[in-house]
Formats: C-alpha cells, structure tokens, sequence
C-alpha cells in the first residue's frame, strides 16, 4: 500500500498534487470568469443556472475524463471505475447568488446507493482554506460507516453535528480531493470573506463491487425532462 493509499484508509480521504491538473484548473477559472460569471445581474435563478451549465461545460467534462483522476480513483480501490451520477458545483459566496449558504454534516452514500467502494473527487477553481471558504472534513469517521441521520431534499444530514477531530481543508486551485462516500463533511464558510468559492464533485463507482452487483448495479440518480418547459420559453 502506497502512502495515499495508506492516508485514504485512515483518514476517509487525501489530497493530490498535479501540475497537469492545475493547468487545466486554471483554463477552467479563467472560462468560468469570462464566459459565465460575467453574465451575472440581479437573477439569482439565472445566475445558479448559469453554475450548473457550468457544470455541464464541455471542459469540465474532460478535467473528470482525465487519464491522471481516472488512474487515481483506481489507485484507491476503485477497480472498474464508472460515474454516479454528473458534476455537481458547490458556489460558495455571501452575496445573492451563494446567499451565505452551505450544507451542515452529511455523507453522499444515502445519495448515490450504489457502490460502497465509490470515491468522491472534489475540485476547486480556487484556493479554499479558513480565510475563504472550504470544506470541513472528520478525518477518520468514515470507517464507522453510514451514521444516524435523515435523507432530506438536499442530502443526508447527520445527527451528529459536532464532531471533535473536525478539520477545515486548505485545497488550492487545482488540487485533487478524494474521499470515501461515508466521509462526514460540510460548507466551511467564512463571513467575512469577499471571495467566491466554486468547486466540483463527481463520484465514481465500481463496477466489481459484489455488493452493488447483489443491487442490480442500482443508483438514486436518474434522467429527468421537463416535458412542459419549452412552452415557458416560447413565451418569453
């Protein structure tokens, strides 16, 4: 076992250093900046919508496709890596469109119930840390497993919202943040701080997982269409 394997199982999760990561990172800040973020106004639907399509941007597509994550997904026991679901964005900001807002404790698995061999991988765009926003992790906690809780709209909230080992990350712009399904986490938001935060998660399953195979390879994720969508937007 190598030594980010090694932190992977200690901890519930472990940071990786790429410089080929983080040139595409900052491609990737610079595209949001200009093409997306400039368009903000006073609509914050809009402006949330235009974070999601974000999301959905081709580039963003090809960070996750890389040869670089999908090689470290399977370095922490991932052996046939496969998406659970898309790239999800996490604006962190006190103006309108963040609205100081961010998830208290919870895990992703009552999320995704799939793969319990799955691996989250988490990235932002900017440097994240105490003086910004960030993300508060419990180190170790994930090796108890699915904690008691309540699966709402947004997630599944943890019971326990005090948890004594709590850590806020520093993630720079680039880094590359894996942890375990079962990892309690939460939005660290500091205040007083005028930056945004944006950062992206995409989960991964295995295939191999006997387990999800025992499940008929079920996912909560499906394919949803607004049937009736399209004829608000013949009327505006």
């Amino acid at each position: 076992m190598n030594d980010l394997q090694a932190r992977f199982v200690r901890d519930g999760y472990v940071i990786y250093k790429s410089d080929v990561i983080l040139a595409k990172v900052v491609k990737l800040q610079s595209l949001f900046e200009t093409k997306f973020q400039s368009r903000f106004d006073t609509d914050t639907v809009m402006n949330r919508n235009l974070i999601k399509r974000f999301a959905e941007s081709i580039d963003l597509a090809e960070l996750y496709a890389s040869s670089e994550i999908y090689q470290m997904v399977k370095s922490l026991g991932v052996k046939t890596p496969v998406y659970c679901g898309p790239a999800f964005s996490h604006y962190t900001h006190t103006d309108l469109t963040g609205n100081c807002y961010g998830l208290p404790w919870h895990q992703d698995y009552p999320s995704m119930a799939s793969s319990s061999s799955s691996v989250i991988v988490w990235i932002s765009v900017n440097d994240c840390s105490v003086h910004t926003h960030s993300i508060e992790v419990a180190p170790g906690q994930h090796v108890n497993g699915l904690l008691p809780g309540e699966q709402t709209d947004t997630g599944y909230i943890c019971s326990c919202q005090t948890f004594a080992n709590s850590k806020v990350l520093n993630v720079c712009a680039g880094d590359v943040l894996l942890f375990s399904p079962y990892l309690p986490h939460r939005t660290f938001m500091n205040p007083a701080s005028t930056a945004y935060k944006l950062s992206f998660s995409r989960r991964f399953d295995d295939l191999d997982d006997p387990g999800w195979r025992k499940n008929k390879f079920a996912n909560a994720y499906c394919t949803s269409v607004d049937r009736v969508l399209f004829t608000q937007t013949l009327d505006s």
